[in-house]
């Protein structure tokens, strides 16, 4: 749409702006998508720099070791697959405090994965349960290690004491 005076613009115009922008609710979730992965990049970056005790081309007598680029890799938020730059260290052993080694998913996925389950569904269909908001579905050997922490917790139900209250007991 073409730069028009303010008094001069109609509502075809509008409109015609309008349908070029797109659908306002896609371009605010890759907007927000965007900045997380700026932000988590920053923060892995960051991170990496306190570990290293000196920031990217300086030159201290703190530095512990060189940096040696990134790797890339997956995590499931709440809204879906983010692909993350992970700093990597020449030769020290690194571990990022904010994205832990093996960790796929952020707690809140595994706690409505859990919530799905415990309510009922089987493990294949806890699974695909998340899919339309997730982008993915998440496989039933891992809605079971999930449900997995729940033994405990299960065994301490089943053995717990019951009070003679009770008229009938089935």
């Amino acid at each position: 749409m073409s730069l028009k005076e303010l008094t001069k613009i109609t509502a075809t115009d509008l409109w015609k702006g309008f349908k070029e922008a797109g659908d306002f609710w896609e371009t605010q979730e890759e907007a927000v998508r965007e900045f997380r992965k700026r932000f988590i990049n920053g923060a892995l970056e960051a991170e990496r720099d306190m570990f290293l005790g000196c920031k990217a081309h300086e030159r201290t007598e703190k530095r512990k070791d060189y940096r040696n680029g990134y790797w890339t890799r997956w995590i499931t938020l709440k809204d879906g697959r983010l692909e993350v730059r992970m700093p990597r260290i020449r030769g020290m052993s690194y571990e990022s405090g904010i994205i832990p080694r093996y960790k796929q998913r952020v707690a809140a996925v595994d706690a409505a994965l859990m919530k799905i389950f415990v309510y009922g569904a089987s493990t294949r269909l806890t699974g695909e349960a998340l899919r339309p908001i997730l982008g993915e579905g998440v496989s039933a050997q891992t809605v079971s290690h999930i449900a997995g922490s729940l033994d405990a917790e299960l065994k301490r139900y089943h053995s717990r004491k019951l009070k003679d209250e009770y008229l009938h007991l089935f």
